[in-house]
């Protein structure tokens, strides 16, 4: 399956990581895909996966994992064809928290699944995995 994985912080990239190593096809993203600052993730995962822009990961993908800070996940989507993500499964494992002033919880009338379903009304967003580390994610062992 090809994958598309918004954001290449450390949870896009541990589960690009583990996807790419049960057989996927993987294209993470990020605002600089060719900085270099990839290039040892891109080594780990050899010809699985590569990394790109937000809108050519989203093309990429048949399903689309939103692992984006929460402060930056509306900004980012915003940027991305809304063609690109219709109709696809988007897994978000985003957590609602701002950093300002230390981590704080968003309090809303709403869950963030809700609010990430609101900002992708054509998509199918399944909000999973926002409570384990990204270490365990992709093939927990207890």
């Amino acid at each position: 399956m090809r994958i598309g994985i918004l954001g290449a912080g450390n949870v896009g990239q541990s589960l690009g990581k583990g996807l790419a190593k049960s057989g996927h096809q993987i294209l993470i993203s990020s605002r600089t895909p060719h900085s270099g600052k990839y290039d040892l993730w891109k080594h780990e995962v050899g010809n699985s996966g590569d990394i790109a822009s937000f809108a050519e990961a989203a093309q990429f993908g048949e399903v689309i994992i939103s692992a984006l800070p929460w402060a930056h996940m509306k900004e980012v989507i915003e940027t991305i064809e809304p063609v690109y993500l219709k109709n696809k499964t988007v897994i978000d494992v985003s957590n609602a928290v701002h950093f300002d002033n230390g981590p704080r919880l968003l309090l809303t009338n709403t869950s963030a699944g809700e609010i990430v379903q609101s900002i992708l009304p054509e998509s199918h967003v399944v909000k999973t995995l926002n409570t384990v580390s990204d270490k365990i994610m992709v093939n927990p062992r207890y």
